[in-house]
């Protein structure tokens, strides 16, 4: 997927973080509308963030119907699907929006994400673990900032 800045579609803002080392992406959803984003996921991927659109039909498929299942949807949501290269992507669902989502629950996703990453890919170093976890919280944080900065009203 093409790396981008935070994006805003209704009630769904959205960005990928790119972790090249690993060859893996973790894509970051935040959403004030559970029904919403299931609905609009598969558009969400392939238009705004650039994902093949069969990746982005086969991963909508999966994450709707887990979606599903999240009652009541909690602050934040981990999940890994295969990916194309048969490796996994981790996409992180944040319930709320850029501006109100609580850091301690973006690290504690972002933690969950690091850890599916490194299991992927067979690292078990604390190191490793620490500056990816670092990178990932600064990532986020980072859009959030600069979605903040645009005096976005939500």
């Amino acid at each position: 997927m093409k790396p981008i800045s935070m994006k805003q579609k209704d009630n769904i803002w959205g960005f990928s973080i790119d972790i090249a080392i690993f060859r893996r992406e973790v894509i970051v959803l935040f959403t004030n509308s559970k029904e919403y984003l299931m609905e609009e996921l598969e558009s969400v991927l392939s238009e705004d963030l650039g994902m093949e659109s069969k990746y982005a039909n086969d991963f909508s498929k999966v994450l709707v119907e887990s979606l599903k299942e999240e009652e009541p949807f909690p602050l934040g949501l981990t999940y890994e699907l295969e990916s194309m290269d048969n490796g996994k992507e981790a996409f992180v669902i944040f319930n709320g929006t850029p501006k109100n989502v609580p850091k301690d629950v973006v690290i504690h996703e972002m933690y969950h994400a690091m850890r599916k990453i490194c299991n992927d890919r067979g690292v078990d170093d604390e190191e490793t673990e620490a500056y990816m976890l670092e990178y990932l919280c600064h990532e986020v944080f980072e859009s959030i900032a600069n979605f903040n900065k645009k005096d976005n009203k939500t």
